[in-house]
């Protein structure tokens, strides 16, 4: 393996270690006092994408637009939180990110399934 790559692979592992609930709470907490979503607190939530979906067994060249479209629905409904419901933003984020892997998943081979069986073809008798 080149360095570049052992560099990048250690890179990640730190990245996954940092990764708990006080930083993105903390994170969440600075964005709402900015009103915006910081660079930050994006980081946070496409590395929790990619901690959630590297669990299930999905093929790689799918791997990655769920992971996108994970990070995309978390960064879409982040200030949707409500703090004065719930102390912990982690569930929260963790159930957007899931749902949201269930309904590409759900759409991506619902597509499939229609683009393999070719309803008009007809089999000669």
């Amino acid at each position: 393996m080149e360095v570049r790559g052992l560099i990048e692979q250690w890179e990640y592992e730190q990245r996954m270690k940092s990764l708990d609930r006080y930083s993105l709470n903390f994170e969440m907490a600075m964005s709402r006092k900015k009103g915006r979503m910081t660079e930050k607190l994006g980081d946070i939530l496409i590395d929790l994408s990619t901690r959630i979906i590297s669990r299930y067994k999905i093929s790689e060249d799918l791997k990655q637009d769920a992971i996108n479209n994970g990070a995309l629905k978390a960064c879409m409904y982040w200030d949707r939180f409500n703090p004065e419901r719930a102390d912990d933003a982690w569930p929260y984020m963790i159930q957007i990110i899931k749902s949201s892997f269930a309904g590409f998943y759900k759409k991506e081979y619902d597509y499939k399934a229609k683009i393999e069986i070719d309803p008009t073809l007809t089999i000669p008798v």
